[in-house]
This record gives structure tokens, sequence and C-alpha cells, in this order.
């Protein structure tokens, strides 16, 4: 708001809360599907959304405030359901009939290294969930100023993420990884193998 950035990486909340609060910034662009997704437990008879009545969901505030009303309408679910997620995957890990939130690219990874199983991934999108993730945000000030800057940069984004995720991704990898050395390479090689497994990017 400041003019500190030109373009932002935000989600479906930052946009809505432009528009309720009219705010001078736009989402201008997003991935095709969220990555937001609700995990079970193999081998349990949780298997669908359609089976997660009865369970406890482990929810953020966030988790609640954004697509727990759809989920829970949907699939005849209720709030007495739900405990709090912090962050920490330990309780779903301890309780076998539980249900939690998480991100593709990370707490399914998460679970895994600590747990040793593999939860069964229920990507939100997949089932009618369909509201924007990773969205480019810019300001009505710079759409007014540079709208071919916007274009220019929307299109390199979108050629950048096409390149990732059909050739050879060492080279972001390389990348990330000085930016962010705490980053593993085998998270990194995860969340590219996920996002083309659920067509995240392309949404096909």
């Amino acid at each position: 708001m400041s003019d500190q950035v030109e373009f932002n990486i935000g989600g479906s909340a930052g946009a809505l809360n432009y528009a309720k609060q009219d705010l001078p910034f736009t989402a201008v662009a997003a991935f095709s599907k969220t990555p937001q997704v609700l995990m079970s437990h193999p081998n349990v008879g949780i298997d669908h959304p359609s089976d997660f009545k009865g369970k406890t969901i482990f929810l953020s505030n966030f988790g609640r405030l954004s697509f727990w009303g759809f989920i829970k309408n949907k699939y005849g679910l209720s709030d007495d359901q739900l405990e709090s997620y912090n962050f920490n995957s330990q309780p779903f890990i301890d309780n076998p009939q539980s249900v939690q939130q998480g991100y593709l690219s990370s707490e399914p990874f998460a679970i895994k290294k600590a747990a040793g199983f593999e939860p069964v991934v229920h990507l939100l999108a997949d089932h009618g969930f369909s509201a924007y993730a990773n969205t480019i945000e810019v300001s009505d000030k710079l759409i007014a100023e540079d709208p071919d800057l916007i274009n220019r940069f929307i299109s390199a984004s979108r050629k950048g993420w096409e390149d990732f995720l059909t050739n050879d991704p060492q080279p972001a990898f390389d990348l990330i990884q000085e930016l962010n050395p705490d980053m593993p390479s085998d998270k990194l090689a995860y969340a590219h193998s996920k996002m083309i497994e659920y067509n995240i990017v392309t949404g096909r």
C-alpha cells in the first residue's frame, strides 16, 4: 500500500479484503487450483470427505474462516468435530480417526518423514473448493500507469512455471536453496512432483 513493492504474492483472503476494505490493490493472476488439502490416515476407512463425519478435524483459525464452511455444508459435517491446529501434527499422527488441514507441498511430506506413513490427501479443489491460491497482486496505480509491465510479468511467470514443471527443475532448486539454505532437497523434489501430479498450476 506504501509503494514499497510492485508485485505481491497473496491468496484469496487478501483479494477479498482488498474488495471489502476498498483498498487500491487487485489480484491479476493465480494458480489454477488451490494446494489446500485435508489429510487422513491410510487404511482406516477415511478415504473421502464424506467419511469425515464423526471424526476429529484439526483446523487453524484461517481454515475455519476460509474453506471449512464449504466442506462442512457439502458433506454434512459439524463444528463440534473441530479441534485447534497450531501447526503441530503430532495430535493428528497420534489419532488415526482424525483429519488435519495442510498444504499439498508441505504437511503430507512432513508427516511421512515424522511418522513413516503417507497420509491420504484430499485436495479441496478436487471437491469443488475453487478459491484462488498464490495470487499475484498489483496496486491499482501500477495497473493504470504500466499495464504492459504487468502483462510481461504474468507472461514471464507463466513461462517460468511451465519450464519448471516440464524441464529439469534443478536450476530452480539451486536458486531456492541459495536464498533459503535450510530448504531440504527431498522436500523440493516432493513439492515438484505433487504439483505435477495434482495439476496445481495448469489445472488440467
